[in-house]
């Protein structure tokens, strides 16, 4: 987003937009000047304009309202340009109507002061959990429709939404279906860390859990218990083990069953106690790194988290008769690529009932013409172009 900037100016803006106020920064933008409709294109090795979506759906970073930054420093964060990059680009590009996600917390009103006067905007937080299904993802929703195409909001946006809701029938152990191929890369990729206990002879071992222990008060026997639970366990570093066994000791110490504990193994407990007990799955964040099933005895795999988010990665429960390109594409993607991106998408389902609103209960006098959109979408899944799909499919 940050190359729809020329260079002098996004260089201003890093090393200055503290100095600037939101107010100064939306007459900036309405000056038409803040950014260009071009940026360098890696597909085509030239400068090509950004073009117009029959539906603009994006979320643009949401580390500047997340918990730990906003909450604690009260100032715009690290990735508030581009979100200023992305609004100021819908005002000069007008899609007529536009899907934004964020976190909960983002802030409305930034959006009614930049796009308000060109787009009425509509509003919900809700959580995929609230579909029916066994994993929590609670994000705020925004459809922005143009003002000057607007005829008529057929059902509003609130509840419409609210009465897609649905009662979890089965718990988060549902997406534990990985397959053996997976498996075993996981297993290769957690063992081939420099700092997995995997790598350390049985003398080393003990030296490592005993120091780890007595740092943080806990007897190196009970650490080397809970390492001979799987070959997982066997493959965590010494600090990822301890982290375990303090989520499951105060899982304990709160009466709680230990059925459906999942945590990040990669979080202290102390400053994180977030680990869950509930048969619903918490949130997935891209820096988590691997979250622990105590009933598995493993982490849950990239294509598990991305199952939790509804994407579609096995083609056997697909319409589509290949595998989504998002999993075809792992080749040549690390496995923190592909966890991160877990911990950034949205959420399949919840984006979906977005469209179908824009699609279906938002009367414009100019219409997303149907026949192309899902022609687009037949496109992304298959990875190549709108212009080869025929109108027949």
């Amino acid at each position: 987003m940050e190359d729809f900037v020329n260079d002098k100016i996004r260089e201003r803006l890093k090393h200055h937009y503290h100095d600037f106020t939101v107010k100064q920064f939306v007459e900036q933008m309405n000056t038409g000047k803040f950014c260009s409709s071009k940026a360098a294109c890696r597909i085509h090795g030239k400068s090509c304009k950004a073009l117009r979506a029959a539906l603009h759906c994006a979320g643009p970073p949401c580390t500047d309202w997340s918990t730990q930054w906003h909450n604690h420093l009260k100032r715009l964060g690290p990735t508030y340009l581009v979100t200023l990059i992305w609004m100021s680009q819908r005002l000069l590009i007008r899609e007529v109507c536009v899907l934004h996600e964020n976190v909960a917390a983002f802030d409305v009103s930034l959006l009614q002061m930049v796009l308000g006067s060109v787009y009425a905007i509509f509003s919900h937080v809700y959580d995929a959990q609230e579909l029916g299904w066994p994993s929590s993802r609670k994000r705020r929703i925004t459809l922005l429709v143009r003002k000057d195409c607007l005829l008529h909001i057929v059902v509003p946006w609130n509840e419409f939404v609210s009465s897609c809701n649905r009662i979890v029938g089965c718990s988060w152990h549902t997406y534990m279906v990985a397959n053996a191929s997976e498996l075993s890369s996981e297993l290769q990729w957690a063992r081939q860390r420099a700092s997995s206990l995997y790598q350390l002879t049985d003398e080393q071992l003990w030296e490592a859990l005993t120091v780890e222990g007595n740092a943080h008060g806990i007897c190196p026997t009970e650490l080397h218990a809970l390492y001979m639970t799987s070959v997982y366990s066997q493959a965590l570093n010494a600090s990822e083990l301890r982290r375990l066994f303090l989520y499951i000791e105060l899982a304990k110490s709160e009466g709680s069953s230990l059925e459906h504990l999942h945590c990040y193994v990669t979080q202290d407990p102390i400053d994180h106690p977030q680990g869950s007990v509930s048969t619903i799955l918490q949130t997935v964040i891209k820096s988590g790194g691997a979250m622990w099933s105590y009933t598995h005895c493993r982490w849950l795999t990239p294509s598990e988290l991305f199952m939790s988010q509804r994407f579609v990665v096995d083609s056997s429960i697909s319409s589509f008769q290949e595998t989504s390109f998002l999993m075809r594409a792992r080749e040549g993607r690390t496995r923190n690529d592909l966890f991160h991106q877990c911990g950034n998408s949205m959420n399949v389902e919840v984006v979906a009932l977005g469209i179908l609103w824009s699609l279906f209960l938002v009367e414009t006098s100019a219409p997303i013409e149907l026949n192309s959109f899902m022609r687009g979408l037949l496109a992304l899944q298959r990875g190549g172009r709108r212009d080869d799909v025929s109108d027949s499919e």
